[in-house]
């Protein structure tokens, strides 16, 4: 009877076995009426089932996404006030249909999760996003329990803001899942890893959870050693990010230090691209822009020497497009020797036990590294259908560096086309 329950998806160890101990603490004697109330709760009929979830205001720029993708509603029924919540969190019911209650949970959290599994990598605050606890209402008897969310409670971790970001996870979740059933329990393997090293409060556990993350994504190839894999796959993707890095950090400093209303009128005087990134770029290198440069060094940028200096020495730059291509090279050479560093620490770690007295840097570089590659993988699989597998975002990302490499090499000034070419993301269309 159980083997046959569970094999029909209830909850043994929750949910039977808890039924089972209060139906033989109840003061009724006959077996018989016992039997039949365990069997008249057990029919093996679906019922339909209400969970409701707490959740905290770091989602509340989500609500029209969970409503539209998974059909939370975050109107009252008149349950809302059966489960307890923290000031300024808020209420979502999904609705689903399960056997019992903790069934019906379980495949309520399942379809949220997916959510929240690839939230996680882009937020970067341990505070919880859902509530511990949950309620769970069966619709015929209107009977509510409260029950654990997830077993050991849920965490999310630290993000980096992102333009764009709210369609942008939407459209990665559903794409990734789009991929075959390898490539996404491969890229599921490498979130949870990711996941793991920021939840361990042991600095060298989290630091191999994240090497491994980095070896999961990049070794595909058995003839090589494990540490080639990882710096011919990884170093191209941190090599093809490097443009656009520097200019999203010169885009951060202004803004930080000046204020958005200025940087929004500085860019919207720099006409040739749409995206502030290119902008910015557009306002370092074009040769149209010069008095305007000089006038915002001597007037805006007058009391900002750090932010000056980066922007002249790209400015430098402008007449040489080899010269410019050649900082993402140097760029690379310093990445690369930097992750034999960090693979040695791994080694150390894993066969001595060793440790080292600046662990924490080490890791929160190695952190950045995995975020960058996790990102890449995602955002590339999910965009274009043309990319199948990890390994075919790693031959695009290479294709890619060797057309750059190929036109920046070429005498001339940085145009507008080079711009363009530096901050493409994709060598194969869609």
């Amino acid at each position: 009877m159980l083997g046959l329950l569970f094999c029909y998806g209830m909850d043994i160890h929750r949910n039977i076995y808890r039924f089972l101990r209060n139906i033989f603490e109840e003061s009724i004697n006959d077996p018989e009426k016992k039997a039949q109330i365990f069997l008249n709760r057990f029919d093996f009929e679906i019922g339909k089932y209400k969970v409701y979830f707490v959740f905290y205001e770091k989602l509340k720029p989500y609500q029209k996404l969970l409503n539209e993708r998974l059909h939370i509603s975050f109107e009252d029924d008149g349950c809302f006030k059966q489960i307890k919540r923290k000031q300024k969190s808020f209420i979502g019911v999904m609705e689903t249909k399960a056997y019992d209650n903790y069934s019906a949970m379980k495949r309520a959290y399942s379809a949220l999760e997916i959510f929240l599994r690839y939230l996680e990598v882009f937020l970067n605050d341990n505070i919880s996003v859902i509530g511990k606890n949950g309620l769970v209402i069966r619709q015929d008897t209107q009977e509510g329990i409260i029950l654990p969310v997830k077993a050991f409670g849920y965490k999310s971790i630290k993000p980096e803001p992102r333009e764009n970001f709210k369609t942008e996870i939407d459209t990665i979740v559903l794409g990734c899942q789009e991929k075959g059933k390898e490539t996404y329990s491969q890229l599921n393997k490498i979130v949870d890893l990711h996941n793991a090293a920021l939840n361990q409060q042991d600095l060298n556990d989290a630091f191999l959870n994240l090497w491994s993350a980095l070896e999961v994504a990049s070794v595909t190839d058995s003839s090589k050693s494990k540490i080639e894999s990882v710096t011919d796959n990884i170093v191209s993707i941190l090599q093809n990010d490097y443009f656009e890095c520097i200019f999203s950090n010169i885009l951060d400093d202004l803004k930080n230090n000046l204020g958005n209303r200025k940087v929004s009128l500085l860019l919207k005087d720099i006409t040739e691209f749409d995206k502030e990134i290119c902008k910015i770029a557009g306002f370092i290198f074009l040769e149209k822009y010069e008095k305007y440069r000089e006038d915002y060094f001597a007037n805006e940028l007058k009391y900002y020497p750090n932010i000056r200096y980066k922007i002249y020495n790209l400015y430098e730059q402008r007449e040489n497009r080899e010269k410019l291509w050649h900082l993402s090279e140097k760029y690379c050479q310093r990445i690369e020797w930097h992750l034999y560093r960090l693979y040695r620490l791994r080694n150390a770690i894993v066969h001595a036990g060793e440790s080292h007295k600046r662990i924490q840097m080490l890791g929160e570089h190695l952190h950045i590294y995995v975020d960058r590659v996790i990102l890449e993988l995602m955002v590339k699989l999910a965009k274009d259908k043309c990319l199948g597998t990890i390994q075919d975002v790693f031959t695009d990302t290479y294709l890619l560096l060797n057309k750059k490499k190929k036109n920046l090499k070429e005498p001339g000034n940085v145009d507008e086309q080079s711009i363009m070419l530096l901050l493409e993301n994709f060598f194969i269309e869609e």
